[in-house]
């Protein structure tokens, strides 16, 4: 598998900017946190592809046990020394937890990275507790950014994503593996996507003034919240830019 730096740690940091911070929160980080903390209230947790450990840090002080796992050395180094979280360099398939381990696992946008999603979905599954989930977040190929922006789509992200999921084909998968599918919608990362989406068009179009004034209005924090409501409609259409999905042990309730 090839390395790769995660998309967090390349274009975000919440440290950065005053208003990045409480909104990158908001909009991302508490949605997962309170989808999770419906299915459990506590346990012990894995995040695959932790990146900067923002996510992981803020479950550590919300009483989880937190482990995460992350190709990038240097971001590994960041979340031992930022918020000495207990973080393990390496690829998923090259790394072994004991059976029965995780009562969550979580993969943000790191499933469309890993070349055979099959043969890691069998092995997160023999590191779930029998009443253990797995909630793992992807671009959405049925997301009316992939329709709209065709071939600049940040979903596809060539080369570094080698498969691009539905709802559909995510139950396929699921099921497949001997996985219960609960839950699948859209909880956050429309605007961001558009933002992305843009950023490639701009490489395109460098001269193109009209796609300027847009990717900058659309990163204008003010612009953000007025447009949550249409993203907001956009996402219980099923047409969100990403899909979090909860998969559980067949064992589960």
């Amino acid at each position: 598998m090839t390395k790769y730096q995660t998309p967090l740690f390349l274009r975000h940091d919440w440290k950065s900017k005053l208003f990045s911070k409480p909104f990158a929160y908001f909009s991302s980080i508490y949605p997962l946190i309170r989808l999770i903390e419906r299915q459990k209230k506590v346990g012990k947790l894995l995040e695959i592809g932790c990146g900067t450990g923002q996510f992981l840090y803020m479950m550590q002080q919300r009483d989880w046990d937190c482990q995460g796992l992350e190709m990038s050395a240097d971001a590994t180094i960041f979340c031992r020394e930022t918020y000495s979280l207990n973080v393990q360099e390496g690829a998923v398939e090259d790394t072994n937890y004991e059976p029965n381990t995780f009562d969550v696992i979580v993969l943000s946008h790191v499933l469309e990275h890993l070349y055979n999603p099959h043969k890691v979905l069998e092995k997160l599954k023999a590191w779930l507790t029998p009443e253990g989930i797995i909630v793992l977040t992807i671009p959405n190929g049925k997301s009316w950014t992939a329709a709209y922006f065709k071939q600049y789509w940040s979903g596809y992200d060539v080369p570094r994503h080698y498969y691009t999921f539905t709802s559909s084909s995510l139950r396929k998968l699921a099921e497949k593996n001997g996985l219960d599918f609960r839950y699948c919608r859209t909880i956050y990362g429309s605007h961001s996507g558009i933002q992305t989406s843009l950023l490639i068009m701009d490489q395109v179009y460098p001269e193109n003034f009209w796609l300027q004034l847009l990717s900058s209005l659309l990163r204008n924090p003010l612009v953000t919240l007025i447009l949550l409501p249409i993203h907001w409609i956009i996402d219980q259409l099923g047409l969100g830019e990403a899909l979090t999905c909860v998969f559980s042990n067949k064992t589960a309730s």
